[in-house]
């Protein structure tokens, strides 16, 4: 889906708390506290 998606130059929004999509993921924006953020606390992200 995401490949075809490129190919057909659409976006795809996916909100997750799943570590993976940070393999097929062009850009990533981060939300802390309700806010966006530049460079978030990626201690979160270890488990």
């Amino acid at each position: 889906m995401i490949y075809s998606a490129k190919e057909q130059q659409c976006t795809i929004l996916i909100i997750t708390h799943e570590n993976r999509i940070l393999d097929i993921a062009d850009r990533l924006i981060y939300i802390e506290d309700s806010r966006l953020v530049d460079q978030p606390d990626l201690t979160a992200l270890v488990h």
